[in-house]
């Protein structure tokens, strides 16, 4: 197999555009539904998590409600059909991890339909 050996993508902090281009669940440690939106600029892929509930008040549902105000409590919603393949801002912080390096982390409350 041959790679091409690519220079890092770097997202600065601020305001972006986007996609979401895919939705994925985690059961493990905690049931997490990971949001991943493509910046507009970059192309770069970039993961938001949520625990996976949906009411009104949790950030899942908030989300769920920017999207579509119509919901209220006792409608049935699928994440992917209400969020995938919209185009959206948000916003970006750079934090650095354990290992050394910086990453851009989305301000979970700053996505938005564009």
């Amino acid at each position: 197999m041959e790679l091409e050996f690519k220079s890092d993508v770097v997202i600065e902090d601020g305001k972006h555009e986007g996609t979401i281009s895919k939705i994925e669940y985690r059961e493990t440690p905690y049931r997490y539904t990971d949001i991943f939106i493509k910046e507009v600029n970059t192309g770069a892929e970039i993961k938001v998590g949520f625990p996976t509930t949906a009411s009104p008040k949790s950030g899942l549902g908030k989300l769920l409600l920017k999207f579509n105000p119509a919901l209220k409590p006792g409608d049935k919603v699928n994440p992917e059909y209400q969020l995938v393949g919209k185009a959206c801002t948000f916003q970006t912080v750079n934090e650095k991890a354990d290992d050394g390096n910086e990453y851009a982390n989305v301000v979970k409350d700053s996505i938005k339909p564009r």
